[in-house]
């Protein structure tokens, strides 16, 4: 059994980028909510929701789960977690990059904790 957020604490606290972390290649979803301590929803962005992410009130814990850039996540995962569903709306293009997807809804629910 892993200690993923402790791992993931260590990195946010200046660890060097060259050090692994742990490989957490077979990981599911249930393993990653199993390995939580205390509670937290967990918030999918999809371009196939209708929810907008400024309009979710964010919480301390909560998680945010991002795809990949080629294929964003699994339809199975969408459609069971769909009240749990986000878009970042947009006028004019398809899709964005995912590391200026990740910081914009990061940037708002950082924002609304202060």
């Amino acid at each position: 059994n892993i200690n993923i957020w402790g791992l993931v604490a260590r990195r946010l606290n200046g660890m060097p980028d060259s050090e692994i972390l742990a490989d957490v290649q077979g990981l599911g979803l249930e393993d990653l909510q199993a390995a939580q301590a205390g509670p937290g929803r967990y918030f999918f962005l999809t371009t196939k929701s209708g929810r907008a992410y400024y309009d979710v009130s964010f919480n301390p814990g909560d998680f945010l789960v991002f795809g990949r850039e080629t294929k964003g996540l699994p339809e199975k995962l969408l459609a069971a977690n769909s009240d749990h569903c986000l878009t970042i709306p947009m006028q004019g293009t398809r899709s964005l990059n995912l590391a200026t997807a990740v910081g914009i809804v990061l940037f708002e629910a950082v924002r609304q904790q202060r």
